[in-house]
């Protein structure tokens, strides 16, 4: 009978550890937070908004812009909403310079 229940004690903890890591790299792989997301966005945004504004430093014109992704610039302000300044009601019909000053309000 010794040799069976070792056997059994071996099986439990053997599905023990892999429950365990199965958990912990659920855990550890997920996406993210909602925080975390806002805060990458938010990085995102003061360096789209940086570039943005030293091209174009009174935030008048939306044009001509070198290296600026003015999508995801607009996407990043739709998506933070009312946490930037009027940025979704400025930026519903793209990125112009009614967009691009609420967007990067702070910049200008």
């Amino acid at each position: 009978m010794k040799g069976m229940s070792l056997a059994i004690e071996t099986i439990v903890f053997v599905i023990l550890a892999v429950t365990v890591l199965s958990v912990l790299l659920a855990f550890f792989m997920t996406t993210g937070v909602p925080g975390g997301d806002k805060a990458r966005m938010y990085a995102e945004m003061n360096e789209l908004c940086g570039k943005y504004v030293r091209q174009k430093p009174l935030c008048n014109d939306a044009s001509g812009l070198v290296d600026v992704d003015t999508n995801r610039l607009m996407t990043i302000c739709k998506s933070l909403g009312t946490d930037v300044k009027n940025g979704a009601k400025q930026c519903t019909t793209g990125f112009d310079k009614n967009c691009a000053a609420a967007c990067c309000d702070m910049f200008c």
